[in-house]
């Protein structure tokens, strides 16, 4: 884990606390034609850097589509069954997952529970659309630019 680019979740020793008042003026105050938000007569452009900045992701040439990629290790966990956040959790405290020779996997899980529940959040616990493919090999993951793939995540949500 500590190898990928959301190493800095590991770290977290409390929940994040997120002012929903902020959060619903910044929607409010959100400029879809220029994709900026309205801060008094100023737009304020909300862009890639900003959100590579905050979650610390990095910037890198390999792009990355939402869009579903099936991985063997998927079918060996889940059987083929609905991938949901409670699913997830509880793979990640079934103690065959914990056990050293699973290390790869418990990272995927990990990184799997942290793209549906922080970095793509949706009203379903299902996650879906997700390129669970490039989650086999997690050394390449710092290869690719997870950094646009929530900016663009981000700015489609908010048009």
């Amino acid at each position: 884990m500590e190898t990928t680019p959301f190493k800095w979740l590991l770290r977290l020793e409390q929940p994040l606390h997120i002012s929903l008042v902020i959060l619903r003026e910044l929607i409010s105050r959100w400029c879809i034609a220029n994709q900026c938000f309205w801060i008094r007569e100023f737009l304020v452009p909300f862009s890639l850097f900003d959100v590579c900045m905050t979650l610390r992701l990095g910037e890198t040439s390999k792009e990355v589509t939402l869009e579903y990629g099936d991985a063997p290790f998927m079918n060996r966990l889940f059987n083929g069954s609905e991938i949901t956040i409670n699913s997830v959790l509880a793979k990640l405290r079934d103690s065959d997952v914990k056990k050293d020779k699973n290390v790869e996997d418990f990272c995927r899980l990990y990184i799997i529970l942290a793209f549906g529940t922080f970095y793509f959040p949706r009203s379903s616990i299902t996650i879906k659309a997700f390129p669970f493919h490039l989650l086999q090999n997690v050394h390449n993951l710092n290869m690719y630019n997870w950094g646009a793939v929530v900016h663009n995540f981000l700015i489609q949500r908010l048009s």
